[in-house]
């Protein structure tokens, strides 16, 4: 499969304050927004916005004395802007954002072909229809997200600091609105890889498991897969998950009645994953296949460890103010 890296030091960044910010129709293009007179400087993907106005010489070091306090950051629009060329055709093509801080449009020659909201997954963007051979940009409109988090209504929360509620709606690292071990720096930016990649038409989307209870004679796993066909009847598909740890393995296998899967597996005998120092570190070599009329047509590999984790209060706990 076809994959172009997007990631580099060949972004710009063009800026502006919120309330300076023209809202009669989005800015889809870097042409639109220069003509508005913002702010244009260069930018690196992976990164973030203070480190990009930092090294631009806007701003002062906001790690530095009682730099992070002036708060002007948290209050800009970014827009990131990327041109690149694709010089032959792929298919299924979708662009590949590992993680976008927080809030955000996705233009693609001035087509919007994603809105995202989640800082912490990542985002799998299909672009037929707006990818053209020869030139094309991109541009990433991420929004500040102390003015997104105006638009929610909030609920009574005791455990939230006066400071930072506006992190109860938005996902977004909480880190960011100020910790004992962290200032404010309510940051924006694309801080994680993007690719441009050739995907396949029919796939599997999505899959993880977790284990729901385990003892050394059984475990107990449950999953979730989600996948994408073409043909009408599901019962032509089928998916096959299958896990192998040293000596233990573990099969399942199923019609497709959607395109979605949640069921659960057992597990004899299983290889535990143990913390350090308490034994090993099993993980399962697990390979999930999605199949059309008995043929792979869709692979996914993985490793899963198989633990649960409990936390036990106890009366010490409540002792020293942790109960």
């Amino acid at each position: 499969m076809k994959r172009i890296n997007l990631s580099g030091d060949d972004w710009r960044l063009i800026y502006v304050k919120n309330k300076q910010y023209v809202t009669d129709g989005e800015c889809t293009d870097a042409v639109k927004l220069r003509a508005r007179g913002y702010s244009d400087i260069p930018a690196t993907v992976p990164g973030n916005l203070e480190i990009d106005l930092m090294r631009a010489g806007v701003i002062d070091d906001p790690f530095y004395a009682d730099n992070h306090k002036k708060r002007d950051c948290e209050y800009l629009h970014a827009f990131y802007v990327k041109k690149f060329f694709v010089t032959e055709e792929m298919e299924s093509p979708c662009l590949e954002f590992l993680g976008i801080d927080t809030v955000a449009d996705v233009y693609l020659n001035g087509i919007l072909v994603a809105k995202t909201d989640n800082m912490f997954i990542s985002h799998t963007i299909p672009v037929e229809g707006a990818l053209k051979i020869g030139g094309n940009e991109l541009v990433v409109h991420i929004r500040p997200a102390v003015i997104e988090a105006r638009k929610y209504k909030l609920t009574s929360n005791e455990s939230a600091a006066p400071y930072n509620r506006e992190s109860l709606y938005i996902r977004k690292a909480p880190h960011m609105y100020g910790w004992d071990i962290m200032p404010r720096i309510v940051s924006l930016g694309i801080w994680k890889p993007v690719s441009l990649v050739e995907t396949k038409r029919e796939r599997i989307t999505e899959f993880y498991a977790y284990t729901t209870k385990c003892s050394e004679r059984e475990a107990v796993l449950r999953f979730n897969l989600s996948c994408i066909i073409e043909n009408d009847e599901c019962m032509d598909y089928s998916v096959e998950i299958r896990g192998k740890c040293a000596d233990s393995e573990f099969s399942y296998t199923s019609p497709l009645y959607h395109t979605s899967v949640e069921d659960g597996i057992k597990v004899s005998l299983p290889c535990l994953w143990w913390p350090r120092n308490y034994g090993e570190q099993n993980l399962y070599d697990v390979t999930v296949t999605l199949n059309y009329m008995g043929a792979v047509i869709d692979e996914y590999n993985t490793t899963l460890g198989i633990r649960t984790v409990e936390l036990v209060r106890s009366s010490a706990m409540e002792a020293d103010g942790d109960g």
